[in-house]
Parts: structure tokens; sequence; C-alpha cells
């Protein structure tokens, strides 16, 4: 059989019976009117009444609107709320929009184009500060022990509205219902409590698990803020809006998985022993090899993103091996300014110090040195290439891979083979024979 891999194509000889090719479901269509779906989603909202019927004059009511980092059409979805608001009589000076970039960095301009339309002009609108104290308030705990601090805009709001979308998301599998609350407008402690349990758990990896226990606690977040409503649009996988929602944050992130999730899940029948990644020129073809092996299988990827990030690591001129911009900058900023966290929080992780902890003793033991672990959040994609290198074995395929090359990537326990079919070869001394192969065709990222 052959197969696309890398820039070439390779000749595999398995049988049938252990050979599964992957493929993707048919991706969801566009919608052809943005304008009218909104406005039916609202009028038939999921658990819950009308908007127009839920408020009355005199209400204080908070927006919460998602941040620049994210595709959503805000501009024309608050329109929409603003009108069934006006229907209930409720007045611009009762009104107050609130920005939630989390840990995101914006500025102001960020602010005035997510929003457009003249609302800054308009309408009171807050500049979320997770890292400033008089912003935020204490709320008690989730039933998981995580510090709830959020905007204090909650407490003195009597209906709370979230505008954002439904895509995957590194940390909490994906975004929507009250994702908008945690991180959107939580304080930089309760953010990085949730992300450091996440990475420190047995599945760092949550991308595109749309239930995964980060879920559970941004849950109960929104419902101890007052998150009563949402309005949310679902985004196929060319990041085209194929659905809109509104309603119940809870009950509608279900109902977004039950649309959104079949156009994301790819995997075998069985699980494999060995994957093939045909173009690992993004996360998510590693991502899929790794959920469709079995622990401590064999990834055989061709020499390229994202495995050529570790030659890097320890080498801060290597930068043609970083497949990411921003890490890119963040690194030529850091070497400028060391005290800049986040890009020397890649280099500890991947350090070959540290190779020897699991991705959740690195954590806990940062934890306990005193390291300030937020920055891990703007780190995901590296996190994920660590937590596939401790719990896989990837056999990375190139012929002309220098000796310098090879000894750095197996510090990080990385090997390098020349031909396919010689990591192949690798993989049958590991796992026989008769090892079922599970080959990851050329798919699309993340976002």
């Amino acid at each position: 059989m052959k197969i696309a891999f890398g820039e070439r194509s390779i000749e595999l000889d398995v049988p049938s019976e252990r050979l599964e090719v992957l493929s993707e479901s048919p991706d969801l269509p566009e919608l052809d009117d943005l304008e009218a779906a909104i406005q039916k989603v609202l009028s038939n909202p999921v658990n819950s009444g009308r908007l127009s019927e839920s408020v009355k004059k005199g209400d204080r009511i908070l927006i919460i609107v998602e941040d620049i980092t994210r595709p959503s059409p805000v501009g024309v979805m608050i329109q929409a709320v603003l009108k069934e608001l006006s229907k209930a009589g409720v007045e611009d000076k009762d009104i107050t929009f609130i920005y939630a970039p989390g840990l995101h960095k914006h500025t102001f301009i960020d602010i005035e184009k997510k929003f457009g339309n003249g609302i800054l002009d308009r309408f009171r609108v807050i500049d979320h500060d997770s890292y400033d104290p008089s912003q935020n308030v204490f709320l008690g705990f989730t039933s998981a022990g995580t510090p709830i601090w959020v905007n204090k805009a909650v407490t003195e709001s009597d209906y709370i509205i979230g505008i954002g979308g439904v895509k995957p998301n590194f940390t909490p599998g994906f975004g929507g219902g009250c994702k908008i609350v945690m991180p959107g407008i939580s304080s930089c402690e309760t953010i990085q409590v949730t992300h450091a349990d996440n990475h420190a758990s047995d599945e760092p990896i949550q991308c595109g698990i749309p239930f995964g226990p980060i879920r559970k606690d941004i849950d109960e977040i929104g419902k101890k803020a007052g998150l009563k409503f949402v309005l949310n649009v679902v985004f196929n996988r060319n990041r085209k809006i194929a659905q809109v929602l509104a309603g119940e944050p809870v009950q509608l992130y279900r109902e977004a998985i039950d649309i959104i999730m079949p156009v994301w899940s790819i995997g075998p029948k069985t699980l494999a022993d060995v994957a093939i990644v045909c173009r690992p020129d993004r996360l998510r073809p590693l991502v899929v090899a790794y959920r469709s092996t079995k622990p401590g299988g064999t990834i055989v990827v061709p020499m390229g993103h994202p495995v050529n990030w570790a030659p890097f690591l320890n080498n801060t001129n290597s930068l043609n091996y970083v497949p990411s911009r921003e890490i890119r900058e963040g690194l030529m900023n850091w070497e400028r300014d060391p005290s800049i966290h986040w890009p020397f929080s890649i280099q500890l992780l991947m350090n070959p110090s540290f190779i020897k902890y699991s991705m959740g003793e690195f954590v806990r033991n940062a934890l306990r040195w005193g390291w300030d672990i937020g920055p891990f959040r703007d780190i995901n994609g590296v996190i994920m290439l660590r937590t596939v290198i401790e719990l896989r074995k990837i056999v990375a395929v190139s012929d002309s891979a220098d000796p310098e090359m090879k000894k750095s990537l197996k510090e990080y326990g990385i090997d390098v083979a020349p031909t396919a079919n010689e990591a192949l070869e690798m993989a049958y001394k590991r796992h026989g024979r008769n090892a079922r192969i599970a080959v990851v065709p050329p798919i699309g990222d993340f976002y």
C-alpha cells in the first residue's frame, strides 16, 4: 500500500488486517444566514426562557465577551442580544460589558476591534485584568478544591450573559459554555490552579476531549459566578460557523458537543501498537497518533514539525527549528529580557535535566520549588509534545539528520531512522512482527 509520507510517498508491506488508515468524517457545512440563525436560537433557547422574558427593566446586566484571540463574530452577536434586552425594557445605563481575555495579552485596540459598532462609546466596558487583586472577588472553592476568584462585576449584576464560540481548546477540550467565565474573567490564581491540575494529571492532553476534569471546574465556577445565559457559535474544521446555540450554559455546551464531536473525532477501531504520521506539519496529527496507540506505543514521523522543537530547547540560536511564530518571537524577547517568563518555562520543561520527571512530577515540583507555572498556560503545544515524548516512543525519519541533531533528539528519547521502513523495523523490534499499525493521514490542526 502506498501512502504519503512527508514530501514523499512510501510503500507499506503490511497485511490489511493489521493496518488501518484513519479518516475524518465530513465537515459541518457553513451557515448561510448567521443573523437569521441567531434570531432563531434566541427565540427558542436551550433549557432557558427567552432573554426578553428572563430580565426586566432596572436589572443590572453583565455581558461577558470573548477576546480577540477567538474568531467569533461578537459584533453581530452583541447586537442581537441588545435587541432582546431592549424588548424587556432594559436601558443602556444598566448594561455593562466585560472583555474576557483570561491571561491573554491584549491592547485597547484589540478590545475596540472585538466589540465594534460603537459599543465602547455607548456602554460601560470593563477590561478584565486577571493579575489585579482589586478587580477580583473570592467566591469559595470548587468541589475539586480550586479557589474561585473572578471579576467582582459578577457580584454587582442581576443577570449575566456570555458571548463566544465552541471550538477545540488545548486544556479544557473545547471552548463554549461556562468557559467564558473560567478562564475568561477569572484571576491568575484560579487559572493557574486549573491548568496545573490538568498538566499534573494522568492525561494532560485534553484538546478535543469534551468532559475532562477541568471542564467540571469550569462549569462549577460559571455557576458560582452566576452565569445564566450564553450565546455561542459552533465552528467547523475550517473555522466557519456551522451552528448557533443559545441558552443555559451547561446544557448548551453538551448540545454543542453533540454537534461538533463527530467532525473532530478520528481514531482506529482498535488501538494500534504503531502509528505512522503522514504530515506532522501541525500538532493535531501527532495528538491523533498518540490517542490511536496503546500506552508505550511507537509513533513514526517524517522529520519536521513538531519533533524539530527538540533541538532548539537548549540552543537558543536554533530558531529555525521552532514552528511557532509566537514561540520564536517570545524566545528572542526572552534573550533580551530574562524576566519574561514563558519561553524560560519552555526551556525548563524540555531541559534534559528535567526529562527524567514525568509531566505531573515536573508540575508538582515546580510548585514545590515556588516557580510561577502560570506561563505554562502559554505553552500548551510544548506540553503536548512533552507528554507524547514521555508516554510514546517517537521515531523520526530523516536521511539527512547530522550526528549533532541525532544526539540532540536522542536526549529527549527520540530515535532517528533513515527511511520509514527502517523506522517500522525498529517498531517491530519493540512490538513484534504482528504489531497493529494505524496511519494518520494529512489532517488539519485544532486551529
